[in-house]
């Protein structure tokens, strides 16, 4: 054999232990969110939403009126807006391929404003993939040492 085949034999068997070993090395764990932090908090109510955590993303929220929940007329108590909430939550269409990075945070005072890009990624069968992102905007407000949102899209684009 020549010396191209050789060296086509090294890189493919280089390549093969890369792959093993991408596959067998653990990855570092994600570390939970900062809730100490605006963006922390954001990303928590995000992963609670995404995971069906009604109860845990709704104790992120200042107040009911921080989430705009759809429900019937005239529903303007606290506990019908959070059965609202978690009926939402619990029955969105289900988790879509989706990566979230906090774009800009800015804290002024007591209040904050974090701004999140979402991107979804769809696969269009013979018509190939595709991605869409969109910027999405919450407020908080400082409570003690800990920050809660007062506005928060709607749930249905955060799934």
């Amino acid at each position: 054999m020549d010396r191209f085949t050789w060296a086509t034999i090294a890189g493919v068997l280089g390549l093969c232990l890369a792959a093993i070993v991408s596959v067998v090395v653990p990855r570092p764990s994600q570390q939970p969110p900062d809730l100490s932090a605006p963006d922390g908090v954001t990303l928590a109510y995000l992963s609670a939403i995404r995971d069906k955590r009604a109860d845990d993303a709704w104790a992120l929220l200042d107040s009911p009126q921080a989430v705009d929940a759809f429900g019937p007329p005239g529903a303007s108590d606290a506990n019908a807006k959070q059965d609202q909430f978690r009926n939402q939550v619990n029955n969105n269409g289900g988790r879509s391929e989706r990566r979230v990075r906090v774009v800009e945070t800015k804290v002024t005072g007591d209040t904050a404003r974090v701004d999140i890009e979402t991107t979804s990624f769809s696969d269009r069968g013979l018509f190939g993939s595709g991605a869409y992102s969109q910027t999405l905007t919450f407020n908080l407000k400082r409570q003690g040492n800990s920050w809660r949102i007062t506005s928060s899209p709607s749930i249905y684009q955060l799934v």
